[in-house]
């Protein structure tokens, strides 16, 4: 009996996350499968899982009619962003994905950077200027004492072998 066979037997029974783990199985261990790969879909609508239909959808060129949407809404919530789109795909289990795919892919802008902060206020952190100059000068401060010290130290000591 064929995966595709017991899928069928699988849906037959009303047990649709079977039928769907067998197709993604199948999937994984023979690689891309245009008919398993709509299959899922399919699957995936029936089970009202629209989010793993829309991520399915992708990738295949399906005729159904709800296909078109699905893409669109799936894209959408990546907001058009290649990389995102290709994190939310099972790419790296399936093996021999086709160009259309890829090319699908290559339709979406990469992320824009970021806009450098201006530069005339710089990010503040917990501290404000008063502070820093509190610290700036506490620090000079434990310098200077650190220095006298040793200074006295020193004159101490050459004082004591002198006598």
């Amino acid at each position: 009996m064929s995966v595709f066979e017991r899928a069928v037997d699988d849906e037959r029974s009303g047990d649709l996350g079977s039928a769907r783990r067998r197709m993604m199985s199948f999937i994984s261990s023979h690689g891309y499968d245009a008919p398993a790969i709509e299959r899922i879909a399919r699957l995936s609508v029936r089970m009202r899982d629209l989010r793993e239909a829309r991520r399915w959808y992708f990738l295949c060129e399906s005729q159904d009619t709800e296909a078109p949407d699905a893409i669109e809404r799936f894209t959408r919530s990546c907001h058009g962003d290649a990389r995102q789109i290709a994190s939310q795909l099972p790419l790296e289990r399936i093996a021999n994905i086709p160009a259309f795919v890829h090319q699908r892919l290559a339709t979406f802008d990469p992320p824009r950077p970021a806009p450098p902060q201006s530069l005339t206020t710089p990010p503040r952190g917990w501290r404000s200027r008063a502070e820093e100059r509190l610290t700036c000068f506490g620090c000079v401060l434990a310098f200077l004492a650190v220095t006298i010290l040793t200074l006295i130290g020193a004159a101490d000591v050459i004082g004591f072998f002198v006598k």
